[in-house]
């Protein structure tokens, strides 16, 4: 708890407006950006950490708290300065479980920031164009919300049967960099949820319901270069386009849930333990599918005279 305060301080008034509200858009340098966000990240994973004996250090003050007042009720002829120390020790308790409800809260399940969007932007920063700024757009707020609800289904069902399916879609991070080597770098990612809520009335008149989620990302990478340097490297590629003076190379993939291990799905590999790769890692892999789609023009490319 000392360290998520310590490093909750540490932050500027702007770091820590863009962690309340958890959205950054603008255009920003990659140095500057990465700045700006380590020190985010860095207070996310220590919230992070909290979070996982929170739960128990609350339970343990509330209980503390209740025994402090059974002693003050239980003991009414007891000496003021004693019940002057159980009710400071009160007080105490109080702030102490204030302050970690506090603290809990600046932690997002998603973790959104740190495992995607900070990791992906230093790999990319090499390729960006030096001095050249960023347009970027990261919402790591929670998916479920009303402002990301998509859909509502309700299909038609027996007597005593219901069936509510509610999408939630975000396009939380997204953004494009200028490159080095001239043209255009863009990507979206974007997280879909769907909560399924099944009720059904048994024998005994007794309603029973359940509910399950489904999670997925949509991964979409546009990447644009000048069509008087670069080509395809295949020949009739679907995903490589040419519009005016550009050549565009557009890829979307999805990162499923996991499955059986050695298997793949829809175009997504898992892996030995059973887990589809990671969000970042797939949008990296899907940036180099990109690059390795086009070549550079040279002079036997284009046939020797």
């Amino acid at each position: 708890m000392i360290t998520a305060l310590r490093q909750r301080f540490s932050l500027t008034s702007e770091q820590r407006a863009l962690l309340k509200h958890k959205l950054i858009e603008g255009s920003f340098t990659a140095e500057d950006l990465i700045a700006r966000l380590t020190p985010m990240a860095r207070i996310d994973a220590v919230a992070d950490q909290g979070r996982k004996t929170g739960c128990a250090w609350m339970v343990g003050l509330f209980i503390g708290l209740v025994v402090t007042f059974i002693l003050v009720l239980v003991n009414d002829g007891a000496s003021p300065w004693f019940k002057f120390i159980l009710g400071g020790l009160a007080v105490l308790i109080v702030a102490v479980l204030l302050l970690r409800m506090s603290l809990s809260g600046m932690d997002d399940k998603e973790n959104y920031l740190r495992e995607v969007a900070l990791p992906f932007l230093s790999a990319v920063q090499e390729d960006v164009r030096e001095g050249k700024a960023l347009a970027v757009r990261i919402d790591f707020s929670a998916i479920k919300q009303k402002s990301k609800l998509d859909r509502v289904e309700k299909p038609p069902l027996p007597r005593g049967h219901s069936l509510v399916k509610t999408w939630y879609r975000n396009p939380w991070f997204e953004g494009s960099a200028p490159l080095a080597i001239g043209g255009k770098l863009g990507w979206q990612v974007t997280d879909l949820l769907c909560v399924i809520d099944r009720t059904k009335r048994g024998s005994s008149g007794k309603w029973k319901r359940k509910t399950k989620t489904k999670h997925k990302a949509r991964l979409d990478v546009a990447l644009s270069l000048p069509v008087s340097r670069y080509m395809a490297a295949e020949a009739a590629d679907p995903s490589v386009v040419v519009d005016g003076k550009w050549i565009v190379v557009s890829l979307s993939h999805r990162v499923l849930p996991p499955a059986q291990p050695g298997t793949t799905v829809r175009g997504v590999r898992i892996g030995a333990s059973g887990e589809p790769a990671s969000v970042v890692d797939e949008l990296i892999g899907l940036v180099a599918l990109a690059f390795n789609k086009v070549k550079p023009i040279n002079d036997s490319s284009r046939g020797a005279p």
